[in-house]
């Protein structure tokens, strides 16, 4: 009796977010979802006909200014390492060959 409850209980479960998120896009594009032994299926018109929430222009082109300003950051310290571990085989290879003191 108990295992019929349950599954009872999972079936009103399952039903239960597409009652309430209904109203959200999330919940337009569940209530449009069918499903068919147990498989949730979205068709093509359907996923042509959600919204894509986008920001503002500005806010998109503040978005890319700050993602290359980061980039060329990016650059920078890369090439800054790469010189520093030149640097540091340069002095390890002045060290091995005794052109170098080590440091102490």
């Amino acid at each position: 009796m108990k295992d019929l409850e349950a599954r009872e209980d999972m079936r009103l479960y399952l039903r239960l977010p597409n009652l309430f998120a209904v109203s959200t896009p999330v919940g337009d594009f569940q209530s449009n979802a069918r499903t068919a032994v147990g498989m949730w299926k979205i068709g093509a018109e359907d996923i042509r006909a959600f919204p894509i929430p986008a920001p503002p222009v500005k806010t998109q082109r503040d978005i890319v200014c700050n993602v290359r300003e980061l980039r060329d950051q990016i650059a920078r310290h890369r090439a800054e390492a790469a010189k520093l571990s030149d640097q540091a085989r340069a002095d390890i290879e002045a060290i091995i060959r005794g052109v170098k003191p080590a440091p102490t």
